[in-house]
């Protein structure tokens, strides 16, 4: 398995019983309930357009150069042309970061209906979409020394540390007694993934709009970060309102699937 930490006793009966009142838990949260309508179509359409769109690129008198992003048209201006191994890189295990994450979040009501028999999907999801997130954000990190944006380079820090910090706690709270933090933590993956395509169609609508080009690209960036940032915090004050009991012991476990049976 993926996630050994979960298939050793004790641990195995209390995965099986106490994660399904996370699962149902997270069957109800804002995307399941009605977000997804809005959001999966959106960010399908944003993946087709970049798989099916390419980029631009235009020198400029001083030397440096304006690349136009085939996703969403948004401008960066660069002091050299992107490598493209590397930007190929950022942008293929991007979109495909997306499309996983989505299905991943599908398939934790996968797991409500058979836990046993969904549960390894999950977790080879889950193994890709960190392997994912890690090389995307590597990537971009990388490609931030052409950006010459200012204070970019600061930025880069930012925009990267939570995608390698998600690769590594993600992974670490996939076990029965942080299973509410693995469930916190997956779901602010999903809103990252939904976040960062937001950002580039919001910064370039401004640049369109008139605005220069690195206030639009970080305007777009907080207008973005605003709005995903409020839909995590009210998850935040549900997880810890609701509160959270401690799950059973292996023995009460056993006892509960036994009297179950």
């Amino acid at each position: 398995s993926l996630f050994p930490q979960l298939n050793n006793p004790p641990f195995t009966p209390i995965l099986a019983m106490g994660n399904l009142d996370e699962i149902r838990e997270d069957m109800k949260d804002a995307y399941s309930t009605w977000a997804r309508w809005v959001v999966v179509p959106a960010l399908l359409v944003y993946v087709g357009m970049a798989v099916f769109s390419s980029h631009q690129v235009s020198s400029l008198e001083d030397g440096k150069f304006v690349y136009s992003a085939r996703d969403t048209g948004l401008n960066m201006t660069t002091t050299a042309p992107f490598q493209s191994s590397i930007l190929k890189t950022h942008l293929w295990c991007g979109l495909a970061l997306v499309v996983l994450t989505l299905i991943q979040k599908t398939s934790v009501s996968w797991m409500a209906s058979s836990y046993k028999d969904y549960r390894d999907i999950h977790g080879m999801f889950g193994f890709f979409i960190l392997m994912l997130s890690f090389t995307m954000s590597c990537a971009g990190f990388f490609l931030g020394f052409q950006a010459a944006l200012p204070n970019f380079r600061i930025f880069s820090v930012f925009f990267a540390a939570p995608w390698v910090l998600w690769s590594i706690t993600v992974w670490y709270t996939a076990a029965p007694r942080r299973i509410h933090l693995h469930r916190l933590l997956g779901n602010m993956m999903l809103k990252g993934c939904i976040a960062v395509p937001l950002s580039r169609v919001s910064g370039a609508v401004l640049q369109r709009a008139g605005w220069p080009e690195s206030e639009g690209y970080y305007t777009g960036i907080l207008m973005a970060s605003v709005v995903v940032g409020v839909w995590q915090c009210t998850d935040c004050v549900a997880l810890f309102l609701r509160g959270r009991q401690p799950p059973p012991s292996p023995k009460q476990a056993v006892v509960g699937k036994a009297k179950s049976q």
